[in-house]
C-alpha cells in the first residue's frame, strides 16, 4: 500500500482491508479485516563509498534531504590528486614525444626519397638507399610507439580521475538522511572489517515519499486479502483520519505460512 508522503514515518495503529460491492453510487464498503503494523519507506539504502579510505568530510546531518547525485561525504584524496597530476605530466610528455617522432619520420621520408632518386639516376649506391629505407622504417615504428604511449597515458589519467571521483560519496536517489553511520576521521570501506574498526556506510537514507504499510496477518485470515484490494489506514499521529490505500503485495503467497500484507 503506498501512502501519502509523511515525514518521519509514523506508527500505524490500524489498517482495515475493505471489500467493495459493485453498484455505482450505491457501492457498499464492507470491513473484512483489521490489523496492526508500521509505516516504512519502500526505498531505503545504506550509502557507502566504492573505495576504502578515511572520511575527510560529511556534509549532511540526520533529517537533511538530499537529491540524487548530491555529495554526502568525501574521503581523503590527496594521493589520488597527486596521481592525476603525475598522469597529466606523463601525457604531456608523451604528446611532446609524438611531435619529435613525426619530425624524425619526415626527415627520414625526405632522405628516403632523395636516395631513391639518386639510385634511379645511378648516382648513389644500393647500400645508401637500403640504409635510408631502414631509417624510415625505424622512424615510423618510433612514431607508432609514442602514439601508443599517448593512448596509455590518457587511459591511466582517466582511471585516476575515476578513482578520485569515487572518493566523493553521492546520494543514490532523492531522499532523507535517517541516520549517520560514520564520523569524520573514521575509516570507511565497501567491505568493512570485523571488529567495528571499519565502517561500511556513512549514512542511511530513505525516500519517505515511497512509504508503505507492513502488517502481520494471521494465516487464518489471509484468504480475505487479495492484491490491489482497497484498504484504509489510520495512524496514531492522525487519529480519526483514514488514508485510502490498496494491497500491493502479500509476502509470502497465501499458500505459505505467516503471510504479511503490504
Amino acid at each position: 500500500m503506498v501512502l501519502p508522503a509523511l515525514s518521519p514515518p509514523p506508527v500505524v495503529r490500524t489498517a482495515t482491508v475493505v471489500a467493495e460491492a459493485a453498484g455505482g453510487s450505491n457501492s457498499v464498503r464492507t470491513e473484512v479485516l483489521t490489523a496492526n503494523g508500521y509505516v516504512v519507506p519502500r526505498l531505503k539504502a545504506s550509502v557507502s563509498s566504492e573505495v576504502g579510505g578515511r572520511l575527510a568530510a560529511l556534509y549532511v546531518e540526520e533529517g537533511d534531504t538530499a537529491t540524487a547525485g548530491q555529495v554526502l561525504g568525501m574521503l581523503r584524496n590527496d594521493d589520488y590528486k597527486a596521481q592525476i597530476r603525475a598522469d597529466e605530466a606523463r601525457l604531456e610528455s608523451a604528446r611532446a614525444a609524438v611531435g619529435s617522432a613525426e619530425a624524425r619520420r619526415t626527415l627520414a621520408e625526405q632522405e628516403f626519397a632523395r636516395q631513391r632518386d639518386l639510385l634511379e639516376r645511378k648516382i648513389a649506391a644500393q647500400s645508401s638507399f637500403d640504409q635510408a629505407e631502414s631509417q624510415l622504417k625505424v622512424a615510423q615504428a618510433d612514431l607508432e610507439a609514442v602514439a601508443a604511449a599517448v593512448n596509455s597515458a590518457a587511459a591511466s589519467l582517466q582511471v585516476s580521475r575515476e578513482l578520485l571521483e569515487k572518493t566523493y560519496i553521492r546520494a543514490p536517489f532523492d531522499g532523507t538522511v535517517l541516520r549517520k553511520e560514520a564520523e569524520v576521521g573514521e575509516i570507511v570501506s565497501p567491505f568493512p572489517a570485523n571488529g567495528g574498526l571499519t565502517r561500511g556506510a556513512i549514512v542511511t537514507m530513505a525516500d519517505l515519499k515511497s512509504s508503505e504499510m507492513v502488517v502481520d496477518v494471521n494465516e487464518g485470515y489471509v484468504s480475505r486479502v487479495t492484491p490491489d484490494q482497497p484498504a484504509e489506514i489510520e495512524l496514531d499521529a492522525y487519529s480519526g483520519v483514514r488514508f485510502p490505500a490498496r494491497v500491493r503485495q502479500i509476502v509470502p503467497p497465501p499458500t505459505g505460512r505467516r503471510p504479511r500484507c503490504r
